[in-house]
This record gives C-alpha cells, structure tokens and sequence, in this order.
C-alpha cells in the first residue's frame, strides 16, 4: 500500500511538470489583428410607444475599435435627454427612457479599426398586432363536424 502512494504521488508530480502554466487574468489575443465583428446582437426590437427599450451593439476587435456614433435612419440622432448614448471599448448602447412615434426606425452603429470597419443594422419597431391571414380555405372537414384550415400567414 505504501508503495502505491509513493508511485502515484511520483505521477502527480510528472504531470505537474509537463503540463503548460495556466494563465489568468484578460483574453490573450494571437499575433493576428482583426477586423471589427458584431457578436451577441439582437438585431429586432419590438417595443410599445412609451415603454424604455436599449440598444447594444457588442463587438470583438484587435486592436481595439472606436465606436462611431449612432445614426438613424442614414441621418444623426436627435439631441434630447429622453436618450441616453454610453460605451467602452467594445459596446454601445443607446437608451430611450421613453419610446415615441419618431424613434421607430433603423439605428446603425458602427465599429473600426485599423484592420477595416463594421456597421450594424438595428431595427426598432412598434408592439402592434399581426397582419390578418390571407387565402383562408377549409382543406378537410370531417362527420364530428370538426375542420383543418390552411391559410398564409401576415407579417408578425
């Protein structure tokens, strides 16, 4: 029994010795640089009129990016303190404390680099019921008097 743990501390040993160090602390990065790229995005925000809603463009670069400001809809945002701009190194986000009419629409942020540059399409839209079915039709009805029906889903 004695020699058994002696054998496998001996082992235990080997092992610490061959096995590479573990590193800590920040994500290492390789010796190739890379362009901006989107990553974790929701691309769609349905929201009601004055409900808040965020937000957030996420994006994985080396080196670092430069997060450009916010556009709407191909022009700049308006100045109001109903919006909220912030932003690190690697996210964006932009806050509305209270949705309106006017801030529907497709938001742009946009990432770069000295390896190129990336942008983001975000669409913000209105909470609002379905488009009706079209091409209702009855395909089988049966003695119990139950029915299958088929038909075109509107836009959700």
């Amino acid at each position: 029994m004695a020699s058994l743990g002696v054998w496998s501390l001996w082992h235990v040993l080997i092992l610490f010795a061959v096995l590479p160090p573990i590193t800590t602390g920040p994500r290492m990065h390789s010796n190739s640089d890379d362009a901006p790229k989107f990553i974790g995005m929701t691309y769609k925000h349905v929201v009601m009129k004055g409900s808040p809603v965020t937000l957030m463009c996420n994006v994985t670069a080396y080196p670092s990016p430069e997060m450009l400001p916010w556009s709407k809809d191909g022009g700049s945002l308006p100045q109001t303190d109903l919006v909220v701009y912030d932003h690190d190194s690697s996210v964006t986000w932009l806050h509305y404390r209270a949705v309106t009419e006017a801030d529907y629409g497709l938001y742009n942020c946009t990432a770069t680099n000295s390896q190129g540059s990336s942008s983001a399409i975000i669409r913000l839209a209105a909470d609002s019921a379905p488009d009706p079915a079209r091409d209702l039709e009855v395909i089988r009805k049966n003695s119990d008097g139950y029915v299958t029906l088929q038909w075109t889903a509107g836009f959700n």
